[in-house]
């Protein structure tokens, strides 16, 4: 998934810490979903930026989304 300034971006939804709260989806909805435990899942494809990423990520009261970004052209 590439983000902005040629940088691929890894997000992760640890569900040992997701609670269902819902903030990642309300902050980012192209980005984050429910899945069928009500848990939160990325959606890779989705209509997404980075900004909203990372503010889904910030919002989250349980601290389960990580975001991590290596360089484009990184093998």
């Amino acid at each position: 998934m590439t983000g902005g300034g040629g940088k691929i971006v890894h997000v992760r939804v640890d569900h040992d810490l997701c609670a269902g709260v819902g903030m990642c989806v309300q902050f980012a909805p192209a980005g984050f979903r429910f899945d069928a435990a009500g848990q939160s899942e990325f959606i890779p494809d989705g209509g997404w930026s980075v900004k909203a990423l990372q503010e889904a990520a910030d919002a989250c009261p349980m601290s389960a989304i990580t975001l991590s970004f290596t360089p484009a052209d990184t093998p």
